[in-house]
This record gives C-alpha cells, sequence and structure tokens, in this order.
C-alpha cells in the first residue's frame, strides 16, 4: 500500500525545507540554536576508574577512528564554508599512502589533543 502526501503537507514541508536553506546560507536566522557545552570524558573515565586506552577498548575505538571522525567532522564543515584555514589543515591532515599525515607534525598534534581528554 502505497501513502501519499496531501499537498497541506507538502507545502509545509517544502516551506521548511526553503526556510532551512536559508539558515544555512545566513540569510535568515534560526529559530532555536542548541549548544552542547562538551561532555568531559576524562572526568567520566576517573570515575568509572579506566585510563585512557582501557576507556577507547571499552567503546570499541581507535586513535586512528577519532581521527578518520575529526577528519569527516573538518570535509563536511569545508564543504560548507569554504573556508582557507580548514582546507589547509585538511591538506596537512591527507592521510598518505604510509599512514601518515602529509603533515607529520600534525599527526603529533593530533595525538597530544586526544591525551588531553
Amino acid at each position: 500500500m502505497t501513502k501519499t502526501m496531501n499537498d497541506e503537507t507538502f507545502a509545509e514541508l517544502m516551506q521548511s525545507v526553503k526556510e532551512g536553506a536559508k539558515i544555512l546560507h545566513g540569510e535568515l536566522p534560526p529559530a532555536s540554536q542548541f549548544v552542547h557545552i562538551g561532555t568531559d570524558v576524562k572526568v567520566i573515565r576517573d570515575k568509572i576508574g579506566l585510563s585512557q586506552q582501557e576507556f577507547a577498548n571499552l567503546l570499541c575505538i581507535s586513535k586512528r577512528t577519532l581521527e578518520a571522525a575529526m577528519r569527516l567532522f573538518l570535509e563536511d564543515y569545508y564543504e560548507q564554508t569554504h573556508s582557507d584555514d580548514v582546507g589547509a589543515l585538511l591538506g596537512d591532515i591527507q592521510l598518505l599512502e604510509d599512514g601518515m599525515t602529509a603533515d607529520p607534525a600534525v599527526w603529533d598534534d593530533w595525538l597530544a589533543c586526544v591525551d588531553k581528554v
């Protein structure tokens, strides 16, 4: 059985899509905004008595997985903003055939940040 959308509901949907596009392009402020303050993972780890490595193993998350998630986040952000700074960073963190980043210092900086969590 195929369900169809009535004209009124479709018109509301299209209005929402158009409004979303205007918000995305900065032509209209969002009606509401949610701000995630952040989660202090180190505090959580300390409360349950796990090292960073034990916690990562528990969640099956490697430093490479975290790095891949960061890369995807930055790529999405770059697609939205076309920021030169983000584009340069993406070039620096590009993975080469040997598995290292184009700028090796960036990988060390990344690991230092991961260790802070």
